[in-house]
């Protein structure tokens, strides 16, 4: 049942939208979420996102969160397929 609010709740974001035909990405699921805590790790860290589904708690290279410049507060793009997650920090200048 959680899942299935989860799931409704990024239906009226950005979650399931799919990609515009001939450009973005192969991940169907693409949502907004904010990064709310990193433990840092020297190879692997923790990170936990909240988005309109709830929290979500993931690991990830260290090195590939400093290259992405990723911190708490950061807004990310999150894309989520069966077998993967993948972030593209979206910076505010």
């Amino acid at each position: 049942m959680r899942r299935e609010r989860g799931l409704a709740a990024l239906q009226g974001e950005r979650g399931g939208r799919g990609q515009p035909p001939g450009g973005g990405t192969s991940f169907s699921n693409v949502f907004d979420a904010r990064v709310t805590a990193i433990k840092r790790g020297m190879i692997l860290s923790q990170i936990t996102l909240v988005c309109a589904a709830g929290r979500i708690d993931s690991l990830f290279t260290t090195r590939a969160l400093e290259h992405m410049g990723v911190e708490p507060g950061t807004e990310v793009d999150v894309m989520i397929k069966a077998s993967q997650i993948a972030l593209e920090a979206r910076h505010v200048d």
